[in-house]
């Protein structure tokens, strides 16, 4: 699923992520590049019956942020997509 929205050789890291039983839904968060290249916490919320990926926002994190997203976040392997 995440893998989708990702492209290839794409640095990415899952930092969260939920199950909510209304809905239900998957909640997850993701840090990226960002279009300005600024490292990004991308907010994403997926509606399991429907099938349906929402973004629900994103901000910056600086350089500290990011140096424990490396060190503690699941990084997403997209070598091959």
């Amino acid at each position: 699923m995440v893998q989708v929205m990702l492209h290839a050789d794409e640095l990415a890291w899952m930092v969260d992520e939920k199950y909510l039983n209304e809905g239900p839904t998957w909640q997850f968060n993701l840090i990226r590049q960002g279009e300005q290249s600024r490292w990004m916490l991308q907010r994403y919320r997926y509606d399991i019956p429907s099938g349906t990926l929402n973004f629900t926002g994103e901000y910056s994190i600086d350089d500290e942020a990011f140096a424990l997203v490396r060190q503690h976040g699941v990084k997403i392997d997209t070598r091959h997509l």
